[in-house]
């Protein structure tokens, strides 16, 4: 009982920041251990109250073409698909970021609030690679929850996960498990995605309980800060098994958030290489990625790199491994000179390498704005083709109205193109996201070959 007592107490101290027990309180060590307990777990009401407001539930729904397995509907019907997931806020003016796949392709979108109120986003922004993605909300006044940082986050450390697990959460209840951080460093990007259109690495693996309808949720530590996106779990039977998985908050994140918030698109630099774990010790490293390919006219063939090379060192940073690699390419900017260190043959070597702009494998999601109902992409080859526009077609192109929306009942049809809003032309995705935040009222839309239309907030 004494030994309990001991390991409580200084779970009691560790809660300290949390407003467990009051600034420089101590804690009696002749304390019954009921009575310490009852301090923690008073310390985990009160984080979780504070951290409710910042909480979403999500509601999306896509069109899916194929039978839905209902009696009598045929292979190429359309039908919705719903799905669930969830969100933080992390600005007060209505900016929640979610997981890239829980609004993925959808045709409606509704965020619930911890008010139970229900709101339809003014614009989504979101990146596929990193799977994160910002939903625009109109509202002001919201309690956005501060974000961690993942240098301070080591395994051992309490985790509490947050969000609408089963859509149990979809009135805006926000539901939430404990558990600790497992590990830190985890790669999954094969398992999860063999696409390789999202990068799944650097996670943090945790115990508490993530199940459908979390993602996108919160990974939140013992400070109330952010640590995580929670994303994936790890089942043989669909829920919880006490491996979940979060994309970690770190500088790289932040900066993809910042990206996303302002509209910006997100870039990858890229070598052209597929790699895999440096053999231990071999050709005298410790450490490490080793080439098993380099792409054909890639910017790792231009630098004269060979499969079998051992890349050690990128710009000075050592390369810890595989998965290292991969994100230390990514966060360089595209068309970067980048100084590569590595071995051949035991033989120390270096190359300099102009990076590329990693693209979207086939198939994938190109970039888009939802925004009061409407699709937005520009117009490129495969756009024009769609909607046989001329090849010199400039503006924002409408790929699908959603239905009920405030633009199909202003008239707004598939096919056509967005040139101004409010007399500001809209070249392009990033011109058009720096104006969402602002449209806040009815605007008028200058479109190519039709007469102007006057689209009103819903």
């Amino acid at each position: 009982m004494q030994n309990r007592s001991v390991v409580v107490r200084w779970a009691v101290v560790a809660l300290l920041a949390v407003g467990g027990v009051a600034a420089g309180q101590q804690v009696n060590e002749g304390m019954a251990p009921e009575a310490n307990l009852e301090m923690l777990q008073a310390a985990f009401v009160r984080l979780a109250d504070r951290m409710r407001p910042s909480v979403v539930a999500i509601r999306a729904e896509r069109i899916s073409i194929g039978s839905d397995g209902a009696a009598g509907n045929e292979d190429n019907a359309e039908f919705r698909v719903p799905s669930i997931g969830s969100g933080v806020i992390i600005r007060a003016d209505g900016m929640i970021l979610t997981n890239e796949h829980v609004v993925h392709a959808a045709e409606r979108i509704i965020v619930v609030l911890h008010d139970h109120s229900e709101h339809e986003p003014m614009a989504v922004y979101a990146d596929a690679r990193s799977d994160l993605a910002i939903v625009q909300i109109d509202a002001d006044g919201l309690t956005p929850a501060p974000l961690g940082d993942l240098s301070r986050v080591r395994p051992g450390h309490w985790a509490f996960a947050m969000g609408n697990p089963f859509g149990l959460g979809s009135d805006g209840t926000t539901v939430v498990s404990e558990g600790i951080v497992s590990a830190v460093g985890r790669q999954l990007t094969r398992r999860l995605d063999p696409s390789g259109m999202r990068y799944y690495g650097n996670l943090i693996q945790t115990s508490a309980a993530i199940n459908p309808g979390n993602s996108g949720g919160p990974l939140v530590n013992l400070y109330g800060e952010v640590i995580g996106i929670s994303t994936a779990i790890s089942t043989r039977t669909g829920t919880n098994e006490g491996v979940g998985f979060a994309v970690p908050i770190e500088a790289r994140t932040k900066a993809i958030i910042e990206k996303l918030i302002r509209g910006e698109p997100v870039e990858y630099g890229f070598l052209g290489v597929a790699i895999r774990p440096a053999p231990r010790g071999a050709g005298g490293v410790g450490s490490g990625a080793m080439i098993e390919s380099v792409g054909p006219g890639s910017p790792a063939e231009k630098g004269n790199l060979k499969e079998g090379d051992i890349i050690v060192e990128l710009d000075g940073t050592r390369v810890e491994d595989s998965d290292h690699l991969v994100r230390l390419v990514g966060a360089s900017p595209v068309g970067e000179r980048v100084r590569i260190t590595y071995y051949r043959d035991g033989r120390r070597g270096e190359a300099t390498v102009e990076l590329s702009r990693r693209e979207l494998p086939p198939g994938s999601a190109p970039a888009e704005l939802s925004w009061r109902g409407m699709i937005l992409r520009e117009p490129t080859v495969a756009v024009r083709q769609q909607f046989s526009l001329p090849d010199d077609a400039t503006g924002l192109v409408v790929m699908d109205v959603v239905p009920d929306s405030a633009a199909v009942h202003a008239g707004v049809k598939p096919g056509m193109r967005i040139l101004a809003v409010n007399d500001t032309e809209v070249p392009t995705l990033s011109r058009m996201n720096e104006l969402v935040p602002g449209l806040r009222r009815t605007v008028v839309l200058r479109i190519a070959e039709h007469e102007p239309i006057r689209l009103r907030p819903r």
